[in-house]
């Protein structure tokens, strides 16, 4: 019979073995061997803090495009409306709109022509500058390339 860690366990032959270490070793000897039967290895004090540094610095560039996503983002309202179609000849179509954004803003809409199955015959666009009311109203004539039944703007966007 052999003693494993205080318990004792029998062999099929009936004899004494020597296996296991002597009763004398020290707890962190124990954790030691098992550590290397198991391929542990102790911790890394640099990996710790590299992990920490790593979080900090995705905490940071988070903040920091938060904050320029507001800042940025304040005043963005634009909004068009169409006002009117005016299909009178076969080569143009006119097409009124409004168009709301912060004042003295540059802005581009895409104003579009229609045929009668809403194919896109026409396309222009129209620059504006957004006057200190915060609102511009526009006429544009469209050159088409095949007679217009509509239109109306596309979208707008900031310059």
């Amino acid at each position: 019979m052999s003693t494993l860690s205080g318990t004792t366990v029998g062999n099929s032959a009936g004899s004494a073995s020597s296996a296991s270490p002597s009763s004398s070793s020290s707890p962190e000897d124990a954790r030691a061997r098992l550590d290397q039967r198991y391929g542990r290895r102790p911790p890394r004090p640099g990996r710790r803090r590299l992990l920490v540094a790593a979080v900090a610095a995705f905490a940071v560039a988070a903040a920091a495009w938060a904050v320029w996503a507001a800042v940025t983002s304040a005043g963005a309202s634009l909004s068009w409306q169409d006002t009117g179609t005016d299909a009178g000849g076969p080569a143009a179509v006119r097409v009124s709109f409004a168009v709301r954004a912060a004042a003295g803003s540059r802005v581009v809409c895409a104003v579009r022509a229609t045929d009668d199955r809403g194919a896109v015959v026409g396309w222009l666009d129209v620059p504006l500058v957004v006057g200190s009311s915060g609102r511009a109203t526009v006429t544009a004539t469209v050159p088409t390339s095949q007679p217009a039944t509509g239109g109306g703007v596309s979208a707008c966007a900031r310059r």
